[in-house]
């Protein structure tokens, strides 16, 4: 998956090491066929080094890279739940769409798409 994702100009992931332990993830990618909506997912950092900086990091490279294969926008879901991830979002700058849907690992709770747009293109 690794050597897949290493070489892919569709779908990719990121990872973040402290002395040789993994802190954080994120996946990239573009969804359908047609790489209309690029998207951020899979995004975690250890809570040890949660306010250090990692999350930036991780979320600029992913951002650095969806804008090289040509994103002028950047979406990801968010749980309507999870004030921490809308704090840290917002101050990367993405704003909520009018788009929700149930959250897949709980339909009971919601989740909004967010976007932030680039200055690529």
């Amino acid at each position: 998956m690794a050597q897949g994702h290493s070489a892919s100009k569709v779908s990719t992931s990121f990872l973040a090491f402290s002395d040789a332990e993994p802190i954080g993830t994120i996946g990239a990618f573009f969804e359908g066929p047609e790489h209309k909506r690029a998207f951020v997912c899979a995004f975690w950092v250890a809570p040890s080094v949660r306010g250090s900086g990692a999350a930036r990091m991780l979320l600029d490279t992913a951002v650095q890279w969806l804008t090289s294969q040509g994103a002028r926008s950047i979406f990801a879901w968010v749980a309507d739940s999870n004030s921490r991830a809308w704090a840290f979002y917002r101050q990367q700058g993405f704003v909520a769409t009018d788009e929700t849907q149930a959250l897949p690992s709980n339909p009971a709770e919601s989740e909004t798409l967010i976007r932030l747009d680039t200055d690529a293109g």
